[in-house]
Parts: C-alpha cells; sequence; structure tokens
C-alpha cells in the first residue's frame, strides 16, 4: 500500500512541474494574436507560485521560435598595399629601396623585419640588380614617414614555379629490359 501511495504521490508531482514549465514557457513564449498586456480595468491576477522540480523540460517546436538574427558581417580587414615595379635604387646605408612604378617612383623604408625573397628563397638586400623585377608589400604609411616594406620579391615569378605548359610536359624514358 505505501508503494502505491508513493507512486500516486511521484506521479503527481511529476505532473504538477510539468504544468508549471507549460505555464512558464506560454508567459515568456506568447501564442501570437493574444494581448500581451492586460485590458484598460481589467483585473490582473497574480502569477502562480511555482518550484523547481527535476524532470524533463518539454521545449515548444521550432516554428513557434522567432527567428534568430543573423551575426553581424565582420568589418573587412584594408590589404597591405603591394607594389610591382623596376628596381630603381638600393641604399645600404640609409636602408631604403626605391621602386619604379609605371607613372612615379615610390620609396622604401627597410628594417630588421623587412623579408626579401628572390626566386622563390630567402635572400638578402644585396641580392637586388637595379632595373630588375620587384613586388614590395608595404605597412601603411603615417604621416610624413616613408612606407616600411614587410616583404621584398626579388624577380618575376619564383623560380620553384612552373607555368602550366611545363606541367602539361612529361618525359617518357624507355626502361632497360
Amino acid at each position: 500500500m505505501r508503494k502505491d501511495i508513493l507512486r500516486i504521490l511521484s506521479v503527481s508531482l511529476l505532473a504538477a512541474g510539468m504544468a508549471a514549465a507549460q505555464a512558464q514557457i506560454q508567459q515568456t513564449n506568447p501564442v501570437p494574436g493574444t494581448p500581451t498586456t492586460p485590458a484598460e480595468g481589467a483585473a490582473v491576477a497574480p502569477a502562480p507560485a511555482t518550484t523547481a522540480l527535476p524532470g524533463p523540460i518539454v521545449a515548444e517546436p521550432a516554428a513557434a521560435k522567432p527567428a534568430q538574427e543573423a551575426p553581424p558581417a565582420k568589418p573587412k580587414v584594408p590589404s597591405k598595399p603591394t607594389y610591382r615595379g623596376k628596381l630603381g635604387a638600393l641604399d645600404r646605408t640609409a636602408l631604403t629601396l626605391t621602386v619604379k612604378l609605371k607613372d612615379k617612383t615610390r620609396t622604401f623604408q627597410i628594417t630588421s623585419e623587412t623579408r626579401f625573397t628572390k626566386g622563390g628563397k630567402p635572400a638578402i638586400m644585396s641580392d637586388g640588380v637595379v632595373d630588375e623585377q620587384v613586388t614590395v608589400v608595404a605597412k601603411p604609411a603615417k604621416k610624413g614617414k616613408l612606407q616600411v616594406a614587410e616583404s621584398v620579391r626579388f624577380g618575376g615569378k619564383a623560380a620553384g614555379a612552373k607555368s602550366s605548359q611545363e606541367d602539361k610536359k612529361t618525359e617518357v624514358k624507355d626502361v632497360p629490359k
């Protein structure tokens, strides 16, 4: 008999907890078309007191949930200026590099952070040859100062890069039997 009473009591508590959870869900997510504020002069009933009970909480269907806003777009980070032209001059004492562009020349400051490459391999400043093709990636200039070169690539394409025609060529060698 005690077992029966305990079963009835636990089922009753479970039902009461589910009813309280349903009431709480309806308060936080009202049904569309029903007024959310009482009319003027209407009596307002106090909210029922509920206690937290362990047990499953039933969620509403996905269609009843409000649509979530898309996350805000990340601001675009401006790319670093890249200059392609011919090497005009290298000044090892002033640590500057001059590039001849189509319509003008630009001078860049060289620092210990500047990285040089030639033919796809690491190089040094003195590896540059005047009138050689050069590509410079620089930091934006501060007012009244030269742009600082972050990387300098001497020459055209990297030596390790193959053209599409070279990729298509394959040699077939006779294998001795």
